[in-house]
């Protein structure tokens, strides 16, 4: 008895086809979620740090006398911190930053991004060390922009600092 050659798939065949194709996609939509998880955070980031240079070259446009500080203290080279800044949000918010002359900071700070403007005078340690009347000048002042974020569940911030250089002495 000769039996004939049946061409075809049999049930195995197809059976370990489908697990090899769902491996793979399962493999590209994993690959394709981590991408666009990736961008969304390279972008949010990029805008966050575009907020931060925005809100500094504002204040940098400023003449020196009409920046306000956010704090009186004095911050030296061992002692920098963003703390008690004010908060620079939406433009008709109360919580804006405010120049001397009233004005305030012309940058909008679009919806998930948080600002928080530190305007300190800066004085060197030896300075201080060397004469403690010293502090009382005002010849530097320390500005520095932290925009916060949130992304994938999480919070993130970007800062910048400059410093601003009394150039009418």
């Amino acid at each position: 008895m000769k039996f004939k050659s049946e061409k075809g798939f049999t049930l195995i065949d197809i059976t370990v086809a489908l697990i090899v194709v769902l491996a793979f996609m399962s493999l590209i939509s994993v690959l394709f979620f981590n991408l666009t998880k990736s961008s969304k955070s390279i972008e949010r980031e990029s805008d966050a740090t575009f907020i931060a240079t925005s809100v500094i070259e504002d204040v940098k446009a400023q003449d020196y006398f009409n920046i306000a500080l956010t704090n009186n203290s004095i911050i030296s080279d061992n002692n920098i911190s963003s703390e008690n800044g004010l908060n620079v949000v939406k433009v008709g918010s109360n919580e804006q930053y405010k120049y001397l002359d009233g004005s305030t900071v012309k940058v909008s700070i679009p919806d998930g991004y948080t600002c928080i403007l530190t305007v300190q005078n800066y004085v060197p340690r030896d300075k201080i060390e060397a004469n403690p009347n010293y502090a009382e000048t005002d010849l530097v002042k320390l500005v520095s922009a932290e925009v916060m974020y949130r992304v994938g569940g999480e919070t993130k911030s970007v800062q910048i600092k400059t410093s601003i250089v009394n150039d009418n002495n």
